[in-house]
């Protein structure tokens, strides 16, 4: 057996630490006990560049415990501790290429001495080994992995220039991985290295910390238990949705001015964060949080719905101040009207577009309001000639605006459920449609708007009823009719598809206006098409599910569970094989499918990753229990712990500044001293 090692007598030492590692390593331990009963990788021949120390000295004892032929190098001369590689060597028999502080001639000989044995998987850590392979291009492996972002880094450039020639698994991306080692694991080494360098006691002192944390962009809308927030707007105690239930925010802070990346789902919810911040995504091996600048086009991203968090404003004070005493729920159908088509140019007065064939409709809807209606029988327009009502409208939000830049006011997303309803209902009355595909069973209900702004504030409100919808844009374009051209307006289209989603339209929102009433009901039981609520990779979990825990499907089951003939499985059907085959299972894959059912969750495949030329203000809020919120649909997880979890723990006492130079100390404020810098610089030691 070839190896080169400093000295194969200090692996009596090396023995020793390794099992003293060992012990800590419970998670590996197992594995290597089911490795070493199953072989899972009996014939395959691994080549590992990692730092050679008692916790890679044990996962490679896993591994050939697993039947592996395995050869390591290492990935850093600076950390190889020579006693772990000849005991490696001398007590486990394999091949090992290390010695503490070697140079860069002999690093390198090293690499492709394992790489000698034309493995058939490689494990990297910083991409060493697969430089190498592609520069000597003598053969390829079947795949590997790389653990570090730095190495992701290089293979992600690889891939987008089209020159890596085999696939690598980022475990960077694993989310026991990431939390560990990049978060905690990060915050540990900063701290250990401050120590090391100062040789000083942490208990006592003031550690200020600068730099944490992950942020999103100030009109992020948040669902809380009051009504849906921008994130700015956010207060200490608020109560948040989270991932798997509810929230208290504990902690916020302003991060000032960053650069930020758009996240954009195929059916149109997107958000915008600096690219540290972590959304929630689902996998074949269940829920993971990912960076957003980790994030692939096609991941199944989370986007959380139905938890009815509406405000608590009902405006009827507001209505008294201004004399009048119509009830909230007309002033807010009306309201939605003219967001729709209502102009609002006039310091007197405002005016309502509307058709012919709905003119009386919107009249008689005014006329509750008991004001005088002007019906200019030349045009299609109702004016209201109010000063006070004109004043009204605009302390809840209604400004003028060109239709391209409408928005729905903020005073919307904290007013009662009954009142948006209402509101709501007015806009579809003014824009919106109901649309049956000819010759096809398939119905939609829908919005449109020249405003990309309001249908995306749209989708957000829907989603609060339990409502799916997806944003089409609509490009201009030349269009023939009756043999004259007309050029179609550019615009955007908020779609509502599928029964469910039709049903609860129906009952919360609905029409108000005859002709869109009957509409609707000619589709009540058209199904439509939804493709997005549905669970993706079920097929391939419940395989999973079945080999891991060896069980077998009977004829009998076949027919009650019948999914191979499915090409998507909706959340009904998915619930009814977990309660016939899986009640009684404890695994974490089938808990992962149970979240998604109950509560409801959308997986939506990720359109675009893209850095955006604008800068904003971001913030960023912390939440207890949950560790998670919603915006804008998305689920996204809140500030981390690090150094900060780490200082407290040795006896400092941590005061946190908002700045961020480095990106690197990532941490949870958990009821720390926040400041200025200004401030703490006097302070900290």
């Amino acid at each position: 057996m070839n190896y080169d090692i400093k000295n194969i007598n200090l692996a009596k030492k090396g023995a020793l630490r390794i099992e003293w590692a060992r012990q800590d390593m419970p998670v590996l331990r197992l594995i290597e006990e089911r490795f070493t009963k199953e072989k899972p990788l009996k014939g395959m021949r691994l080549a590992a560049c990692l730092h050679v120390t008692t916790e890679t000295a044990n996962l490679v004892s896993a591994l050939k415990a697993g039947g592996a032929e395995v050869y390591l190098c290492a990935s850093n001369p600076l950390s190889t501790q020579d006693d772990v590689a000849a005991a490696l060597v001398k007590d486990l028999k394999i091949p090992v290429f290390a010695i503490k502080g070697e140079d860069n001639k002999t690093y390198y000989k090293h690499i492709k001495a394992v790489l000698e044995a034309k493995p058939d998987i490689t494990m990297d850590d910083g991409a060493d080994l697969v430089s190498v392979i592609h520069k000597e291009n003598k053969f390829l492996p079947l795949g590997g992995t790389e653990e570090t972002t730095t190495g992701v880094m290089r293979l992600r450039a690889m891939q987008k220039e089209g020159v890596l020639k085999y696939p690598i698994i980022a475990v960077n991306d694993a989310q026991t991985k990431h939390l560990f080692d990049n978060r905690y694991g990060t915050g540990q080494s900063t701290l250990d290295g401050v120590i090391r360098a100062t040789n000083r006691l942490i208990a006592g002192l003031n550690v200020v910390i600068c730099g944490y944390g992950w942020c999103l962009a100030k009109d992020t809308k948040i669902f809380t238990y009051h009504g849906i927030k921008d994130i700015k707007d956010i207060e200490i105690g608020d109560t948040v949705v989270g991932f798997n239930g509810y929230g208290k925010v504990v902690n916020k802070f302003n991060r000032g001015i960053k650069e930020l990346y758009k996240v954009k789902t195929k059916d149109g919810f997107s958000i915008r964060a600096t690219k540290e911040h972590e959304v929630l995504v689902f996998t074949e091996d269940g829920f993971v949080y990912k960076k957003v600048e980790n994030l692939l086009p096609g991941e199944n991203i989370v986007v959380c719905k139905n938890k009815n968090g509406w405000g608590k404003n009902d405006y009827s004070d507001l209505i008294k101040k201004y004399g009048f005493n119509f009830k909230s729920e007309e002033l807010f159908y009306i309201f939605g009207c003219l967001i729709g088509d209502g102009t609002v140019t006039k310091k007197r007065s405002v005016s309502l577009a509307c058709g012919h064939k709905d003119k009386e409709h919107f009249k008689n809807a005014l006329s509750k309001l008991k004001f005088h209606i002007g019906d200019c029988k030349s045009n299609l327009y109702l004016d209201i000639y109010s000063t006070n009502f004109r004043k009204l409208l605009l302390e809840l939000g209604l400004d003028y605006l060109k239709s391209f830049q409408k928005v729905i006011p903020e005073s919307i997303f904290s007013a009662k459920e009954k009142l948006v309803s209402n509101f709501l209902r007015g806009l579809f009355d003014t824009d919106g449609w109901v649309r049956k595909k000819k010759g096809k069973r398939i119905a939609v209900v829908g919005l449109s708007s020249s405003s990309k702004k309001l249908i995306e504030q749209m989708q957000i409100l829907l989603m609060n009823y339990g409502i799916n919808s997806h944003i089409i844009e609509r490009k201009s374009r030349v269009a023939n009719i009756d043999g004259c051209s007309y050029v179609t307006k550019s615009g955007y289209e908020l779609v509502i598809k599928g029964l469910e989603s039709r049903k609860i339209f129906k009952k919360k929102i609905g029409f108000s206006l005859e002709r869109k009433q009957s509409e609707l009901s000619g589709v009540e039981n058209i199904r439509g098409i939804d493709k997005y609520d549905s669970i993706p990779y079920f097929k391939e979990i419940i395989r999973k599910i079945n080999k891991r825990h060896k069980i077998v499907v009977s004829r009998e089951d076949a027919k009650v569970i019948n999914i191979n003939g499915r090409k998507r499985i909706s959340k009904e059907v998915a619930k009814r094989i977990l309660d016939y085959k899986y009640s009684n299972l404890n695994d974490t894959s089938v808990d992962a499918l149970r979240t998604i059912i109950n509560n409801d969750y959308k997986l939506i495949p990720l359109e675009i990753v893209r850095k955006l030329k604008e800068r904003d203000e971001v913030y960023d809020i912390e939440v207890n229990k949950v560790n998670s919120f919603v915006a804008n649909g998305i689920l996204v997880h809140n500030c981390g712990k690090g150094v900060a979890m780490r200082a407290c723990g040795l006896g400092a006492k941590v005061i946190v500044v908002e700045i961020d130079p480095l990106r690197g100390l990532e941490a949870n404020m958990d009821g720390y001293q926040v400041m200025p810098i200004s401030d703490a610089a006097g302070i900290g030691d």
